[in-house]
């Protein structure tokens, strides 16, 4: 039941990513996708091309029948790959997403900086795990309240913090960066590359 609610966050997420930043063409980037639900749902509502990126072969399986199943698959193209070692050019999606995946990363830091590297100067990039600003109450309230029940150890909860979340961007050397919250909790980091950002050769990126 809890995995069925779970499912119910995506469009919801999706379509508040697109109001907010209106990225509807281009690359986009669901890193650490798992079945590839977010961006799956991406696809449905833009033009864009989604790559469903997992490093875990069982997850690219299930993304790739996911994506067929929605009718997206012509859209979407499925690939095991660690979030620390992209095989993707400097500056190559437009949109770059990761719900839930953030805190399971071995190199956070490693992770986010590569992450940065192949976002494209103008891009963004949003990295977290909330529910979004629209979900309805009868899907958030039960979500919610599994979420207080739960019993974290003391290194999850500092992990999941806003002050972690900031060091490892620190870390990664990101300074053009928001971070977003839900109910007065940091869930979001928005990532961002400048026009003017020069660490990086873009002379071979798509506009």
């Amino acid at each position: 039941m809890a995995e069925n609610l779970l499912m119910k966050i995506y469009p919801y997420i999706a379509k508040q990513i697109i109001n907010d930043y209106e990225i509807k063409r281009g690359i986009c980037l669901d890193i650490g996708t798992g079945p590839g639900y977010l961006g799956i749902e991406l696809a449905k509502i833009t033009d864009l091309k989604v790559y469903l990126v997992d490093i875990d072969p069982e997850a690219v399986k299930k993304s790739k029948k996911n994506a067929k199943k929605a009718g997206v698959k012509k859209q979407t193209v499925s690939r095991q790959m660690n979030v620390e070692d992209m095989k993707f050019t400097d500056c190559f999606a437009h949109l770059i997403v990761s719900r839930g995946s953030f805190w399971f990363w071995d190199n956070k830091a490693k992770g986010l900086k590569e992450i940065h590297r192949v976002l494209k100067p103008g891009g963004i990039a949003l990295i977290g795990g909330g529910l979004g600003r629209n979900l309805p109450k009868k899907y958030r309230k039960p979500l919610v309240e599994k979420r207080r029940n739960r019993k974290d150890d003391e290194n999850w909860v500092k992990v999941r913090s806003k002050e972690f979340m900031e060091k490892k961007i620190n870390e990664a050397g990101i300074d053009s960066y928001n971070l977003i919250y839900e109910n007065d909790v940091c869930r979001w980091a928005e990532i961002k590359k400048s026009k003017g950002d020069n660490e990086y050769d873009c002379s071979n990126s798509r506009k």
